[in-house]
């Protein structure tokens, strides 16, 4: 699909995307049912050239991938990629919180890929709207069962699973929670391994399964804690009002909501076990 101008909405944030280029850009089609007609929260403009600004000279946050740095009411971050040739290819985002505008400059690297947009997007939630999670996230009988787990855990497998019940899977891999009525409503993302386990849609979170692969299938019961779900955060580090904001989030989602370890095999037969205490909740 070729656009020009598009409003893409993700977990209640909708995103007007401006193209400023000189050719067209295709629009990821993941990205295609997450479009949408409501009035936009924050405008993202992309340009196709490099920045008509010098950096600043001070750097708040420095890490392999990026580099942030605050001027005024803008924060600036300098994204350092590396070609097939592994010549540095930067990137540079200029966010403005007052204007709700965030101009993204490239020569290089397609401005809606997976990381760019998760960045964007975990910059305005940790204004103070919610978190973003890499987990699976299920829907059963119209509520939410969270799987959590680091790359190789089994969030994909584990959606698969359900899927093959005609479950809605939201995602296989990142997740937007917020708070709502309920308590949270957890949104899926188009950022996914498996296509077809990706929804739009929102749902009220029931429970979280921090998963795992084992020989056989156990459950059991686990104190949520800050530093356990951090683990599995998208966490705005560059940002130390947005850090502030995401711990007391998790901190209280953690009480909030039942937690569990889950270890498993992958087989159809986890499902029941995990309906059998979700339907006890």
């Amino acid at each position: 699909m070729t656009w020009k101008d598009v409003i893409i909405g993700i977990g209640a944030v909708n995103i007007a995307v401006e193209s400023h280029c000189s050719c067209n850009l295709e629009l990821p089609e993941i990205y295609e049912k997450f479009i949408t007609d409501r009035n936009p929260d924050i405008i993202l403009r992309l340009h196709n050239s490099d920045p008509p600004f010098s950096l600043p000279s001070e750097k708040v946050y420095s890490s392999e991938r990026l580099s942030t740095y605050h001027d005024g009411d803008n924060l600036i971050t300098q994204f350092h990629i590396r070609d097939y040739r592994r010549e540095l290819r930067d990137a540079v985002m200029k966010a403005n919180s007052k204007e709700k505008v965030v101009d993204f400059y490239t020569t290089y690297l397609h401005p809606l890929k997976r990381f760019f947009f998760r960045y964007i997007l975990a910059t305005i939630l940790a204004s103070g709207l919610g978190v973003m999670i890499h987990g699976a996230g299920i829907v059963d009988d119209e509520n939410v069962l969270m799987c959590a787990g680091l790359s190789g855990a089994g969030k994909s497998t584990m959606a698969a699973l359900w899927k093959y019940r005609n479950c809605t899977v939201l995602s296989d891999d990142t997740l937007i929670v917020r708070k709502g009525r309920p308590p949270y409503l957890v949104y899926g993302t188009p950022w996914v391994k498996d296509t077809e386990m990706s929804s739009p849609q929102e749902f009220p979170l029931k429970a979280i399964f921090f998963i795992e692969h084992a020989p056989r299938n156990f459950l059991e019961p686990q104190k949520g804690t800050l530093a356990t779900m951090l683990r599995h955060t998208f966490c705005p580090r560059w940002d130390g009002a947005g850090m502030v904001f995401t711990m007391e989030f998790l901190s209280e989602l953690m009480i909030d909501i039942p937690c569990y370890r889950l270890g498993f095999v992958p087989a159809e037969s986890i499902v029941d076990v995990m309906r059998e205490i979700s339907l006890g909740l």
